[in-house]
């Protein structure tokens, strides 16, 4: 979902919203929404357009490396922070869904992203001696995952009561509108 986001929706119109002549100038989002509060921003650490392009570059690296299991908590560590400066530079280019990424990426830091089915396992697994200590993954703690279970849960619980009030999808016209 990340990688996607970054190559089809931000390439085409990066500047628009993130560069130093956005559509919206941050100096207004600083006076309006940040009050005196500060805001974590990689985005004014960077002078020009130009540099402002690593950020989406990393961005799209990291997700590459997430999906294929390299460095996995190093990826979903630079996900949440790239996604959470994109959200405190231009508020209105990211919906819900880009705020659950961020959720799901922050938890995935948070757990042991790597330890089963990726590019870091078999690198574990091949500097050690599977004939002494077995092929299975080691246990870890299940937290980082429960919370993620849970978020993904709350979402969906609050999607069916959000929609249960519209008579739309109570009588099933919703669906056909679309």
């Amino acid at each position: 979902i990340v990688l996607h986001t970054a190559v089809v929706q931000l390439c085409p119109d990066f500047l628009l919203y993130y560069g130093n002549n956005a559509a919206i100038n941050i100096n207004a989002f600083i006076a309006n929404d940040w009050k005196s509060d500060p805001q974590f921003d990689l985005f004014l650490l960077l002078p020009d357009d130009h540099s402002k392009y690593i950020l989406l570059v990393l961005l799209i690296v990291a997700s590459v490396t997430l999906t294929i299991g390299l460095f996995s908590r190093a990826s979903s560590l630079c996900i949440f922070l790239i996604i959470l400066s994109m959200q405190r530079h231009c508020p209105i280019n990211l919906n819900s869904g880009d705020h659950m990424v961020r959720l799901a990426s922050l938890f995935l830091t948070c757990s042991a992203p790597g330890a089963a089915l990726s590019v870091d396992s078999l690198i574990k697994n091949f500097r050690r001696d599977w004939r002494k200590e077995g092929t299975l993954p080691d246990a870890v703690s299940p937290w980082g995952q429960r919370m993620l279970q849970l978020q993904v849960s709350i979402a969906y619980w609050q999607t069916f009561f959000g929609k249960l009030g519209g008579d739309d999808w109570v009588n099933g016209s919703a669906v056909y509108i679309v």
